[in-house]
């Protein structure tokens, strides 16, 4: 009896029971996902998505030695979550993220730290090729668990982070472990097939191929994307940069802009993969191989012109393919043809020390200096801005060697060199771009009339970008 109320204190639970509570748990999380009919692809997140969350925000409150003093118990809550199916994993932990962006911080019941070591515990022990296959599935599905919240149908912070967060394990582990010791996940060999799981996810093909009532949307399609840039340290370097460079140009040749009508409105069939119930996922689709050469080091584009140096056809090369497409005539939106003409610019430019160099994929310098004068001879304005931005493209990223070799040059060999030399000839271009006088029609190469408000108005502005181009 006696003054104090209450019984006496219960002593906190054992290791072992708490290492028993962990495996309960886990089980009754794996087993929630075996019943769970609405997590499939498509559908909306039940109750049994729930139930998951909450076991994985448990067990993170278990993993770290702040919140988990005994080691065994940490090893049980690390165990549980290995034990779940890692894309679900993945999903789970993005849409968690998310959720907490809402909340302000005192009422957060875990840190954005805690389930980061959630996903760490996940990817454990996993090689390249399980991890990035698991992550990629669960990008490609935003009506599914990982974008429920999100109607906006957007890229969240929380998906961000989770990419972030995988990224830097898989480089941690690429950089350490041996490339010829297979037992780790991180061998040639893996690293190669990873770069296929990406290129496949990135265009929608293979194993991740689209079907009639399944269609990646614009946040799926925006996080593949990330992944590919996050991920282009290994992948977009040699020799494993060859699956994505292949990959690109096999898309390129199929000419996905050819099934745009002239209204710029999508005419291909409902099951074809560019055509989904959203245009502007159809878009960012179309964009994908220009996307994936986008991530690819100089390093990478030198590589690929090297093993192609035997090419036969040059009309088929990957630089014929990105010169045409920023044509105006490829019927490509701007921004595709923006984006070609950027890439052209990393081609290796066409020569070595002897400046000849026969590989159709390397001859990008004489190609796009003779394409701009062209323009500017037919008066297709559009089409010269665009080489004279694939050539700044060059000179950012490779100098001034984009333009072609340095010749030296006498008073009496000036008018031939300038027939010849591709430097120089892009030289004169651009002079030619900065001091443009008379705009013509692009459809009759003729003067505007001047006397049509309208035409004048065409001109005065198709001779200002032509001349700003030039200048800049």
């Amino acid at each position: 009896g006696g003054g104090g109320g209450g019984g006496p204190r219960r002593p906190p639970p054992t290791p072992a029971a708490r290492r028993n509570a962990i495996v309960v748990l886990g089980e009754s999380a794996l087993f929630s996902l075996r019943d769970a009919r609405g997590s499939r692809l498509g559908s909306e997140p039940r109750d049994d998505d729930c139930s998951f969350a909450d076991a994985l925000l448990t067990l993170a409150g278990r993993i770290s030695a702040s919140s988990e003093k005994d080691v065994s118990v940490r090893d049980a809550a690390r165990d549980a979550i290995r034990r779940a199916p890692l894309s679900r994993t993945v999903a789970t932990v993005s849409a968690l993220f998310d959720s907490l962006e809402t909340k302000a911080e005192t009422k957060k019941s875990v840190s954005d730290d805690a389930l980061e070591a959630v996903l760490l515990a996940a990817l454990r022990g996993r090689g390249a090729v399980v991890a990035t296959r698991a992550l990629l599935e669960a990008l490609r599905d935003e009506r599914n668990v990982l974008f429920a919240r999100n109607a906006e149908a957007r890229m969240g912070p929380g998906v961000a982070r989770a990419i972030e967060t995988f990224a830097s394990w898989f480089m941690e582990n690429a950089a350490r472990e041996s490339l010829d010791d297979t037992s780790n996940g991180f061998d040639t060999a893996s690293l190669l097939e990873t770069a296929h799981v990406v290129v496949d996810a990135a265009l929608n093909r293979g194993e991740f191929r689209e079907t009639k009532a399944f269609h990646v949307g614009v946040a799926s399609a925006t996080a593949t994307a990330r992944v590919v840039a996050e991920l282009a340290p290994w992948i977009g370097a040699p020799p494993v940069s060859r699956v994505a460079f292949q990959a690109a140009r096999d898309a390129l040749r199929s000419k996905p802009f050819s099934v745009l009508s002239a209204s710029g409105k999508d005419e291909s069939p409902v099951e074809d993969v560019f055509s989904p119930r959203d245009p502007v996922a159809a878009a960012f689709k179309r964009l994908a191989p220009l996307l994936l050469l986008r991530a690819m080091q100089v390093d990478a584009w030198d590589d690929w012109a090297e093993v192609n140096a035997a090419a036969a056809d040059e009309n088929e090369s990957l630089s014929s393919s990105l010169l045409a497409l920023a044509h105006a005539s490829s019927d490509a939106p701007d921004d595709a043809r923006r984006l070609a003409a950027e890439l052209h610019g990393r081609v290796v430019p066409g020569f070595d020390k002897t400046c000849q160099n026969p590989n159709p994929e390397s001859g990008a310098a004489a190609a796009r200096v003779a394409a701009m004068e062209s323009a500017l001879d037919a008066f297709r304005l559009r089409d010269a801005r665009a080489l004279a931005l694939a050539s700044l493209s060059g000179l950012a990223s490779r100098g001034v060697d984009a333009l072609g070799p340095e010749t030296t040059t006498t008073a009496h060999s000036v008018t031939h060199v300038r027939g010849t030399d591709v430097r120089d000839r892009h030289r004169v271009a651009f002079v030619r771009l900065a001091t443009f006088a008379c705009a013509r029609d692009e459809n009759t190469s003729q003067p505007f009339r001047t006397n049509s408000p309208l035409a004048a108005e065409e001109e005065n502005v198709e001779v200002a970008k032509t001349r700003a181009g030039g200048a800049e």
